[in-house]
């Protein structure tokens, strides 16, 4: 995009409330200007550029969104919606440059995010801990890493439990799983409820505990969690077992 129409899309970002306060039908200036927080003149100036535009029109009654100015106004508020989930794990996407994740970013406005902190060091872990006790459906995670001990001996206990427990992963990962877990592993590995899978890679790095989306921020320069940002919004929770499903597909069945 040119720095003209960069200029002219930010200029109707601006004005996307004056549309909004036109969406119920015919509204005069005064209210525009009521509905959108700002002065009349501001409204004077813009209502004739959004004329101008054909994203509003004048009626007898006032000033009403056009059919162009309402699809326009949609994919503003998407576009708003996009910055708000990206500015909200944004500590996230330092570590996870993903496609999917950029394409999503609308389905985490309303998540939690936790840093690690050094005034909390077991934070996190805690956390983690806590997501593993609680899952008492399943268990379906993609990533590349074992995660805290702990939870990896809590994950153990959830599936003798009969949590339903799927994990996609690399086979540098099952490998080093054996080594440190031979004994465990051994005892699920016929299981009915468990299924591991192997890719040549992943790029996520996230889990669905029951109806709770987490999704792990990895520093592999300290080896250690940095992040993880938590959602049980249910549209972020399917598009987990979406990528789940993809992962599954072009993956191989090891247990």
């Amino acid at each position: 995009m040119d720095p003209t129409g960069v200029e002219e899309s930010s200029s109707l970002l601006q004005r996307t409330p004056m549309l909004a306060a036109c969406l119920d039908g015919p509204t005069d200036r005064a209210t525009i200007a009521k509905r959108a927080a700002c002065s009349r003149a501001t409204v004077y100036r813009a209502t004739d550029d959004l004329i101008d535009r054909g994203l509003l029109e004048r009626t007898a009654g006032g000033f009403r969104t056009t059919n162009f100015g309402t699809t326009l106004l949609e994919h503003a508020k998407r576009f708003h919606t996009d910055v708000d989930g990206a500015s909200k794990i944004r500590s996230l996407l330092e570590y996870m440059d993903v496609a999917e994740l950029v394409e999503h970013t609308h389905l985490f406005t309303d998540a939690t995010v936790i840093e690690a902190d050094s005034s909390s060091p077991y934070i996190i872990e805690q956390r983690l801990e806590s997501f593993v006790r609680g899952a008492t459906d399943e268990i379906r995670t993609v990533s590349d890493s074992f995660g805290p001990p702990t939870a990896i001996t809590q994950t153990y206990e959830r599936i003798i439990a009969g949590t339903e427990f799927e994990w996609i992963t690399t086979q540098a990962m099952i490998d080093g799983l054996r080594t440190q877990y031979g004994e465990p592993l051994a005892d699920i590995e016929d299981r009915e409820n468990v299924a591991v899978y192997v890719v040549p890679e992943t790029t996520l790095n996230y889990t669905i505990f029951d109806d709770q989306l987490v999704l792990v921020g990895t520093d592999d320069e300290r080896g250690s969690i940095a992040v993880i940002v938590t959602t049980d919004d249910s549209e972020a929770v399917e598009w987990g077992r979406r990528v789940v499903d993809d992962y599954r597909q072009r993956a191989t069945r090891v247990i």
